[in-house]
């Protein structure tokens, strides 16, 4: 799977990372996502379906939010401690909701837009251009074929890991 390879080049370069799976992909996947724990990266909820946190009410947000809560701690034994809002869009009351759930509301700061391009030496440079200190990179380990995503990985952890960059879970997760 492209999860188990992105997990196998973090541990080879001892990197940590938040993994965001949406609800509905929790059960089928239980075994990679213990092992994710197990490997010592953090678990976040990315809502059940890629549903839109938007002028939702509080049932819509508990199906969404609160449905993922309970399968990844099913699955995993971890309670997820922050949430990626799909399309980095939550406004109305989902934030107070999270928040109120003890959810931290975790965007990025750098999206190669490994989801729509196929080339990993373009994935590669977009985000190694643009790395700082504290530079949060969102990247897509499902939801098609990422073996660009997973190349463009390799290379990012080894050039950046050069420049003496340590790669750690968000302070949130």
């Amino acid at each position: 799977s492209h999860t188990g390879a992105l997990l196998d080049l973090l541990d080879r370069h001892d990197a940590e990372a938040v993994f965001f799976p949406i609800g509905e992909q929790v059960e089928p996947n239980t075994a990679i996502l213990r092992r994710a724990v197990d490997d010592g990266h953090r678990i976040g909820n990315h809502t059940w379906s890629h549903d839109r946190l938007a002028d939702l009410t509080a049932w819509e947000f508990d199906a969404a939010v609160g449905r993922t809560q309970i399968a990844i701690e099913r699955a995993t034994g971890t309670t997820p401690t922050c949430l990626r809002p799909p399309e980095g869009v939550i406004d109305g009351e989902a934030p107070r909701m999270a928040e109120h759930e003890g959810l931290s509301v975790e965007l990025w700061t750098i999206d190669p837009l490994d989801w729509r391009v196929m080339n990993a030496a373009e994935i590669a440079r977009d985000v190694i251009d643009q790395a700082e200190d504290g530079a949060v990179v969102l990247l897509h380990d499902g939801g098609g074929d990422r073996t660009a995503t997973v190349d463009a990985l390799g290379t990012i952890l080894r050039e950046l890991g050069r420049d003496g960059y340590r790669f750690t879970p968000l302070p949130g997760c």
